[in-house]
């Protein structure tokens, strides 16, 4: 299963790559950002499934590392939602043409639905597998040697 996910999330990887490079081209420089946050997003969720799936998860990511992933997730969830309200209301407001393509909202606006969901999908996978390595200590201490007694130095 982790083999799928992983596929997933990196196909997603390099679809938010090769739309920044499209829409830098075709200058709608806001649609060219959401890309570039979305294949962002999903490299960090392919490499946690990468690992994963190697079963190198526990030695790369502490669970609390892997739910401050997850707090990037719902960051990068809650930016997308202000930036998809933006420009909805920069659609409604203004009625401006899909075509274009530099000057089109409805572009952006998809793309803010594609970031949305990545960052669900960080959001979700970090806390599933922070729950699901909980049973390692966090700061395991490394045995103690006894201490030696010091030689007494006489005059």
């Amino acid at each position: 299963m982790s083999l799928l996910r992983f596929t997933f999330s990196f196909v997603y990887s390099l679809v938010g790559v090769s739309g920044f490079g499209a829409f830098i081209i075709l200058n709608n420089y806001a649609a060219a950002i959401l890309a570039i946050i979305t294949g962002f997003i999903s490299i960090i969720t392919s490499h946690i499934h990468f690992l994963d799936f190697k079963n190198k998860l526990p030695d790369w990511y502490t669970p609390q590392q892997l739910r401050q992933m997850s707090s990037f997730g719902i960051y990068c969830f809650a930016i997308s939602t202000s930036a998809l309200v933006y420009f909805s209301v920069i659609e409604i407001m203004q009625k401006r043409p899909i075509m274009p393509i530099e000057d089109s909202a409805v572009i952006p606006m998809i793309w803010c639905l594609i970031t949305l969901k990545s960052g669900l999908i960080l959001a979700y996978f970090g806390r599933y597998y922070s729950r699901q390595n909980d049973h390692i200590s966090i700061t395991e201490e490394p045995a103690t040697q006894p201490n030696e007694e010091a030689e007494e130095i006489t005059p």
